[in-house]
């Protein structure tokens, strides 16, 4: 952006010939407000950065550094004092848009933003910024009557002239490129930048002398557009020419502060016309990478992107060359290329393959379930095991390990020591069942012998409990 232009120049002559009321309305603050209305009163936190050229946030955006990026579109960290890049490895970087000695104002690039950038440390001196620039304008009434102010040595007494007859030029030369050294009242007079030949108005002081426009390239910018750089040619801008050149794309930062030079600008500069890939501006540099899933773009497994048949760019690649390219993972053996695909031998002998122990008959207790309540189902290395527990069965049964909690499967596991009752095992519902057998009277329970009957309920006759 230019820091300088026909009105400022005029502005400039003003200041320097006005008095120290008017030169503080030519300060760097009015400079800074021109750059960025909305930086206005923030000129002093720029200037803090000192010679970094790192600069403030101007918006207080978050930074987008390190962030993923397909171009420098994706890349904007809200900070007009840096430059905003997408690099080669697709992630997102900030430069400081100024170097070495300079300072960033609101964006722009300068020796100074405001008046208290610039201090010649000189007492005589009016220090002011003007178009980015420090201009040291030497103040004659701050020094005593009978001494001028320089502004390389601060106030010196007025030298005499004119008496012995030297020239001007040796009796008055002050050493300093901006004044107008001249021989008044046979003293020495050294008039700052003011008009030169042809009434020319040279406003601003330069490191080689009195300028009427500029005194560096940057202060011949175009405003508008970055991609536009000027030349400063004998103090007047001439005009403005493109940045880049060689066929390369001329890239505006996000912030459209700044340019730079590549062969693409935004992913959209990238497009192979090939669905497979991934077309992104990395570096200012196209890249062409093949998709992965899960996106939806990404050839299927097993097929590999060849940009080289954009109608059909998805071809089968071979899963291996050889062996040593096939990894067997868990309960698989031998392992094996076979017209480009990998080849394993898995479990045999009736075995499965369980994920933490191989090839086995069984993986967890869980498979070995026979779905009888009464037994303990594990898996071992012999496969699935049943243990009878009579522990879970009711009183007076036991568990079978096929059938389940049961009272007997024979006649003499149904003895109850009774010789009164007649002990058989119902083989339908394997409980046991006990009859009198005597031939009068009843079994007596507690005896377990045959007594006469005494009354009517002694003689019911029938199971013995």
């Amino acid at each position: 952006m230019s820091l300088l232009k026909p009105k400022f120049v005029v502005l400039a002559l003003t200041c320097l010939l006005a008095g120290s009321a008017m030169i503080s309305a030519c300060s760097g603050g009015e400079f800074a407000k021109g750059v960025d209305d909305g930086a206005a009163g923030s000129t002093g936190a720029s200037s803090s950065t000192g010679g970094s050229g790192s600069g403030g946030t101007q918006s207080g955006g978050s930074s987008g550094q390190g962030e993923v990026c397909a171009g420098t579109e994706d890349c904007n960290d809200k900070d007009a004092c840096t430059v905003d890049l997408c690099n080669a490895d697709g992630r997102c970087d900030v430069a400081p848009r100024c170097l070495g000695t300079e300072k960033c104002c609101g964006g722009e690039c300068a020796e100074c933003c405001d008046d208290v950038d610039c201090d010649d440390e000189l007492e005589c001196t009016q220090n002011s910024c003007f178009a980015g620039k420090c201009m040291y304008i030497p103040q004659d009434t701050a020094c005593e009557p009978g001494q001028y102010c320089s502004t390389t040595d601060n106030c010196r007494a007025k030298q005499v002239c004119g008496l012995m007859g030297a020239a001007v030029a040796d009796e008055c030369d002050d050493g300093t490129a901006c004044t107008t050294d001249r021989c008044d009242g046979n003293f020495c007079a050294h008039d700052f930048c003011g008009k030169g030949l042809n009434d020319v108005k040279l406003g601003l002081c330069c490191e080689d002398g009195c300028a009427e426009e500029c005194c560096n390239d940057s202060q011949c910018n175009d405003p508008d557009d970055p991609c536009q750089v000027g030349s400063c040619q004998g103090g007047k801008c001439s005009p403005t020419r493109p940045l880049c050149s060689d066929g390369l794309t001329c890239c505006p930062s996000a912030d459209g502060q700044t340019a730079s030079c590549g062969s693409c600008c935004t992913a959209d500069d990238c497009d192979d016309h090939v669905g497979c890939t991934l077309d992104e501006c990395r570096g200012q540099q196209c890249s062409h990478t093949p998709r992965t899933p899960p996106d939806m773009l990404a050839c299927l497994p097993g097929y590999l992107c060849d940009p080289e048949d954009p109608q059909a760019p998805c071809v089968k690649a071979p899963d291996c060359n050889g062996p040593a390219d096939c990894d067997p993972a868990a309960c698989q053996s031998n392992p094996r290329c076979e017209a480009g695909s990998c080849r394993f031998d898995g479990c045999s002998n009736g075995t499965k393959c369980c994920a933490d122990q191989g090839c086995a008959l069984c993986c967890s207790d869980s498979e070995c379930n026979d779905n009888i309540a009464c037994t303990r189902d594990t898996c071992s290395n012999d496969g699935c095991k049943h243990v009878p527990d009579d522990s879970a069965c009711p009183v007076n049964t036991h568990c079978d390990a096929g059938r389940g909690c049961i009272g007997c499967t024979s006649n003499a596991e149904c003895d109850d020591q009774k010789a009164c009752t007649s002990d058989v095992c119902n083989m339908n519902t394997f409980t046991c069942l006990h009859s009198t057998s005597c031939m009068a009277g009843y079994c007596d329970p507690t005896t377990g012998e045959c007594v006469e009957c005494k009354q009517d309920s002694d003689c019911q006759g029938g199971v013995i409990a």
